[in-house]
């Protein structure tokens, strides 16, 4: 008796939504697969890595006081690209000239 009540009520409260929403529910997923694959498109650039790191580096150099430069980031989440890094330390506790 219980478990045909518990149906009915998941049927009536999860079930029945998704049905009458279903071509909605399925445009918005549509819409957030599109988002993510423009987010690792965009991820997967050189320019955007790079304007990240610059941007991470400003609240380093900010946070510790160090005057790091990162001139160009280019990272391959499948391997097919090689791994390219510009940092340059400009001050002298970075050069271990102190």
């Amino acid at each position: 008796m219980f478990l045909i009540r518990f149906a009915e009520n998941l049927n009536n409260l999860i079930i029945q939504p998704i049905k009458k929403h279903q071509k909605i529910l399925l445009k918005l997923l549509k819409y957030i697969v599109l988002f993510l694959l423009l987010i690792i498109i965009l991820l997967s650039t050189s320019y955007v890595q790079t304007k990240l790191a610059k941007y991470a580096t400003i609240a380093i150099n900010e946070d510790f006081g160090t005057d790091l430069l990162i001139q160009k980031v280019d990272l391959s989440f499948l391997g097919t690209r090689t791994y390219y890094y510009e940092i340059f330390p400009s001050n002298k506790l970075a050069l271990g000239l102190w």
